[in-house]
């Protein structure tokens, strides 16, 4: 709240843009949430009660922790994570000489998960070793059932 102090032409700019943001995001996941369980349920990936299980147990660690700063630094490593493997995509794409793809700056995207890894790993190697380790988890595990 001290960037509120900042805000033109109120510091209720900021408080109530915060709060809009975070109803929307809040507003986001109860409408996706179903959906992406229903499809996983449905391609029997997971079995249908193991993707509703596991979903609350995660919340409700989340929620039983408390610690509402250490949830959003965890969550920032998978959103970094997440834009570091679309810009290796991207990478990709020009490597393989994708015809559609015809990027301005071919290193730029490189640049970028380069960034997003050195991010992670620079604020917390201990979280960004372990979200690492969780992801590739995760991909092990739906390859092996896919």
């Amino acid at each position: 709240m001290v960037v509120s102090t900042l805000a033109w032409p109120s510091p209720w700019v900021v408080t109530v843009g915060s709060f809009l943001s975070t109803f929307g995001a809040a507003l986001q996941c109860l409408c996706s949430a179903p959906r992406l369980l229903q499809s996983i349920a449905k391609d029997d990936v997971i079995p249908i009660l193991a993707p509703l299980l596991l979903t609350t147990f995660i919340a409700e660690l989340a929620i039983l922790l408390g610690a509402v700063d250490k949830i959003a630094e965890v969550l920032d490593f998978f959103f970094l994570m997440c834009y570091a493997f679309v810009n290796l995509i991207a990478v990709l794409h020009s490597i393989l000489k994708m015809p559609n793809w015809r990027p301005r700056f071919k290193l730029l995207s490189l640049m970028g998960a380069f960034l997003c890894f050195f991010i992670m790993f620079a604020s917390d190697w201990h979280l960004a070793l372990a979200a690492c380790v969780i992801t590739f988890t995760i991909y092990k595990y739906v390859e092996w059932k896919g």
